[in-house]
């Protein structure tokens, strides 16, 4: 199933050389060639850093350390280094070895976790595929950014904490699990949340100060080290690139309250819930899972659980309603993605017989709905990633057929070569578009074919 991911993940990588990207290459290529943290000969983007004479990567640095024996090996086998003729192809290698692996993997994990609440293995599979297809981990898996490993980091802490609680791993593994928990936020700043949530979630659970003790001693490590990089280039260990970004609208963004967060606004709030942007829309499957939380708080089973994932998605969905500019999160809104993983958990606590109706019609639709918005995201990434007010769910389906995919760099380059160059440029559109397709029509497939045989084993 994990190769099966990814290797779909790899299919549809789309397009490096836009600002993110080329920040986090931008300083691996620095760190492995000039052995610097500045990235001034390599300074392509506006989401970089400007701070005492020099440009440094504007984003987490977690992506660019995780990369840098990638881009070694590249460089060592292939003689190749960064320019902006070279970047789309190093971009691709090193998405295929981080985020898109990891982001497979985080689906891996997940499974596990499934296995805790639910012996029923075909429907572990069926809400794995759910997650890897039908949540935006595919669209940020497919693209060099740091959310998707950051999401995978998160909840592999969370799989280690649940089997210490149920599955009698050594309690000296809360040790690890918070080294996770601090290392994430190399890759995300924002999932420093996850600390103090997490510790709440081990005090209600155990009520063992050791435990809590360790997890919490085990996120100083990788903190101090984040605190260094940033000493390193800025002077001063909570400084952090969002403060010296050199684009006029990030510098303008950041330039608010703290680093853009100002007082919270009905307005962002709607953005992230009930607006034409709301992760409701692109990932319906969500709607059924926050449903199950309240069910099972009500029903008290699982209920430190649920209400874990449920206060933290509230404490995500507060901050970013803080946040100047979350109109222009992107793709069912970029900065919730490390959540998404937790969210899909309690759909693992239902079973799918013959008296959960409800249940039953509603996650085949919603599955179905939520897969399908996916993969036109990763079909037209560029196309919704910069989604806004203007440009929102509504009008991207709308004008879906009026420009060709302008993701799947690896089709993009196969069209490219002398066997093709003689088909008709309608027929290469048609071909970008009969691929995810035929993904779709082979997902649903597996999706009746498991889920049949998911109906069959709960009614045992």
């Amino acid at each position: 199933m994990f190769l099966i991911i990814w290797i779909i993940y790899i299919f549809f990588i789309g397009e490096n050389d836009k600002p993110m990207p080329s920040s986090i290459i931008s300083l691996t290529a620095s760190i492995v060639d000039k052995h610097s943290l500045n990235i001034d000969e390599y300074n392509y983007s506006v989401d970089n850093a400007y701070y005492n004479g020099h440009y440094y990567s504007g984003l987490a640095p977690g992506t660019s350390f995780l990369a840098v024996p990638i881009y070694f090996l590249i460089k060592i086998l292939f003689n190749v280094t960064l320019s902006p003729i070279t970047q789309q192809g190093i971009g691709f290698v090193l998405t295929i070895f981080t985020t898109s692996f990891f982001g497979a993997l985080s689906s891996m994990v997940l499974l596990k976790i499934g296995e805790i609440f639910s012996k029923n293995n075909y429907r572990n599979l069926l809400i794995i595929s759910v997650y890897a297809f039908g949540t935006s981990i595919f669209i940020y898996s497919s693209v060099l950014l740091s959310r998707a490993i950051a999401s995978f980091i998160l909840i592999l802490a969370y799989y280690i904490i649940l089997k210490i609680k149920y599955g009698k791993y050594n309690s000296n593994l809360a040790y690890l699990a918070g080294f996770l928990c601090g290392l994430s936020v190399s890759f995300d700043y924002l999932t420093l949340i996850f600390i103090p949530c997490l510790l709440v979630y081990l005090y209600l659970s155990f009520k063992d100060v050791k435990i809590i003790s360790l997890f919490f001693l085990g996120t100083w490590l990788p903190l101090i080290l984040l605190g260094i990089y940033h000493y390193l280039i800025f002077g001063n260990l909570f400084d952090v690139p969002y403060n010296h970004r050199i684009g006029d609208e990030p510098m303008y963004i950041h330039s608010l309250g703290i680093l853009g967060f100002t007082s919270p606004t009905i307005e962002r709030m709607n953005v992230m819930l009930l607006s034409p942007n709301s992760i409701f829309l692109y990932m319906p499957i969500l709607i059924l899972s926050i449903l199950n939380i309240f069910k099972f708080i009500a029903q008290k089973k699982f209920i430190y659980e649920n209400i874990f994932i449920l206060s933290t998605f509230t404490i995500y969905y507060f901050l970013l309603s803080l946040y100047y500019a979350i109109h222009w999160a992107g793709y069912a809104n970029r900065f919730l993605l490390p959540i998404i993983p937790f969210l899909m958990i309690p759909l693992f606590f239902v079973k799918l017989n013959h008296k959960n109706n409800f249940f039953k019609a509603s996650f085949i639709i919603l599955s179905i709905i939520s897969v399908y918005n996916t993969i036109i995201g990763a079909m037209k990434f560029y196309n919704v990633f910069f989604i806004n007010q203007q440009n929102n769910y509504f009008s991207f389906l709308k004008k879906f057929f009026h420009n060709e995919p302008n993701s799947n760099y690896l089709v993009n380059i196969i069209l490219s070569q002398n066997l093709f160059m003689d088909i008709d440029d309608n027929l290469k559109t048609l071909i970008k578009y009969l691929i995810p397709l035929a993904l779709m029509t082979g997902y649903l497939i597996f999706f009746i074919i498991i889920y049949k045989k998911s109906l069959k084993k709960d009614q045992y």
